[in-house]
């Protein structure tokens, strides 16, 4: 027990904090400026179907926690969902929402606090990405990985968003590192750590089980075969099972119901044994996919693997295949815990060109100029091609709805799932909650599972929804107009005629405009359901 806590007392003293504190405020503000050049401090949380679930499900465990936990937080979450129905704890295991929520409670739930969170996390990612490199090539080396990190527009894009794919990248990358480290000097107190961050990154979210490929793997790497004997290589497997073991079994359907199909099968396997190679092309660029080709030879095949780098380079093939195996869609997004990896191994593949060229008489400086520009090329196109978010327009819509006189009201909002999700958030943040009963259309005139299979309209005619509206609870229909035609469904179309149809059922209160992707896409109509009296 001494010789753990000796350790333990090692990790902390051996770090510069001046540095650390440095890089993560500089790759903060950098975050914070592809944030407002991305639009993001305008838009709403619909960004992707998800956000405003990520987004409701911690503004419900700030009520929480505030209200000195009262009772069951999956009770609490139950009744929460009935005002504000994109909670979705259990679906989603409850860490990212622990995060989330505790900085609210700091700070704010509002819009430039949350995103703030995400850009710190951004930056501390880079920070580790900086550290990793700092440690084998020096500083200059850091600052250019975690720069190169920060530039993708795939990390861009999701530190703009209220998503957990930051917040994995960066949790993973350090159960990464403290694996490696575990590999370099055998120290169980590595193994512990390891074994504690991958159960958080488990329960902030499934996929964290990408995790359990890495040991192995970098076992094989490295060849330290020894390491099956000790107890320490066991450790992590114990404690994932005992900190994240009870909630992935008792939400194991929940979880589930995410996926695009119920099981894993071959159909799914051998499109995305395409989609993903191809997608973490997309998402690096060819000259950084080359450059990390370089340095996964140069690091894993040509040298002798240190263990730091084989710890590094077993999930880039163990995420890969996790998602070519486990049916949980086609969606890039995934691949952003893999980035810090390959910004890790291109500034090695760079410096392993550089070894090369000059070993071949080409002078140091020049065989540094090459790549370095190739990589500032990367960079500045990057930079300067931000990727805008531009989702807003449901803001003023529940302003609107939440006047003295609706104070009471049933609201129902028919859009998309980002539509129904925007409406939603704006309406849960701006009120003292649980406030208002909000219905989901997607949910009251159809049936469908959490991914969205399995979708079925619940009427077949405009009569029987007009009767169903007549009938219900709902007070105030909130109806979306600009529904992109591929993610219009037959309830939303089915709506919309019968408003044409029975005229003196609804009352049009007013209409906003709406943007997606950042052009304007048409309206919002609010509308009074009239009943006779």
């Amino acid at each position: 027990m001494n010789s753990l806590k000796a350790q333990f007392k090692e990790r902390v003293s051996a770090v510069c904090w001046w540095q650390v504190l440095a890089v993560s405020a500089v790759f903060f503000a950098t975050a914070v400026f592809f944030q407002w050049r991305g639009d993001a401090y305008q838009s709403e949380y619909g960004g992707h179907p998800d956000e405003a679930a990520h987004y409701v499900t911690g503004l419900m465990m700030r009520d929480y926690l505030a209200a000195g936990l009262p009772g069951s937080p999956l009770g609490y979450a139950k009744k929460d969902y009935d005002h504000y129905p994109k909670v979705a704890l259990g679906n989603w295991p409850p860490m990212f929402y622990v995060f989330q929520s505790g900085w609210s409670l700091v700070f704010s739930p509002q819009r430039v606090a949350m995103l703030a969170f995400m850009a710190l996390l951004a930056g501390l990612t880079a920070m580790l990405v900086f550290c990793a490199l700092k440690q084998d090539f020096g500083a200059v080396a850091g600052v250019a990985g975690a720069a190169l990190l920060v530039s993708f527009p795939l990390f861009q894009q999701h530190t703009a968003m209220i998503m957990t794919e930051v917040p994995i990248a960066l949790l993973s990358l350090a159960a990464i590192l403290l694996y490696g480290r575990f590999l370099e000097k055998g120290q169980g107190a590595d193994s512990i750590l390891f074994g504690v961050v991958a159960s958080v990154v488990i329960l902030t979210k499934g996929s964290g089980f990408f995790l359990g490929l890495v040991p192995p793997v970098a076992i094989l790497f490295t060849r330290r075969w020894e390491l099956l004997k000790r107890a320490a290589f066991w450790y992590p497997a114990f404690i994932v099972v005992l900190l994240a073991g009870p909630w992935t079994w008792l939400f194991r359907n929940q979880a589930r119901a995410g996926w695009l199909e119920g099981d894993a099968s071959w159909k799914f396997t051998q499109k995305a044994i395409v989609y993903y190679p191809q997608k973490l092309l997309l998402a690096t660029g060819i000259v950084v996919l080359v450059f990390a080709a370089v340095g996964v030879v140069s690091r894993l095949v040509l040298k002798k693997p240190t263990g730091k780098w084989a710890a590094v380079g077993a999930p880039l093939f163990g995420l890969i295949a996790f998602h070519c195996l486990i049916p949980c869609g086609y969606e890039a997004r995934h691949l952003v815990p893999a980035l810090p990896l390959m910004a890790l191994f291109a500034i090695a593949g760079v410096l392993q060109f550089r070894e090369w060229a000059t070993a071949r008489g080409l002078k140091s400086h020049w065989a540094l100029i090459l790549p370095i520009g190739l990589l500032a090329s990367v960079y500045l196109l990057q930079t300067f091609h931000v990727t805008t978010k531009g989702y807003h327009g449901f803001g003023p819509v529940a302003e609107a709805v939440l006047r003295p006189e609706n104070e009471k009201a049933v609201f129902l909002i028919s859009s998309d799932a980002r539509g129904e999700g925007m409406f939603i958030s704006e309406v849960a943040v701006r009120e003292k909650r649980p406030g208002h009963v909000i219905q989901r259309a997607s949910k009251a005139l159809a049936t469908s599972t959490w991914s969205g299979s399995g979708y079925q309209t619940r009427f077949e005619s405009e009569a029987a929804a007009a009767e169903f509206l007549k009938q219900s609870t709902v007070d105030i229909l909130v109806v979306d107009k600009s529904v992109p035609d591929h993610y219009r469904k037959e309830h939303h179309e089915l709506l919309w005629r019968t408003l044409d149809q029975f005229p003196s059922l609804f009352q049009l209160q007013e209409e906003h405009p709406i943007h997606r992707d950042g052009k304007l896409s048409g309206s919002i109509s609010t509308y009074r359901i009239v009943r006779e009296q």
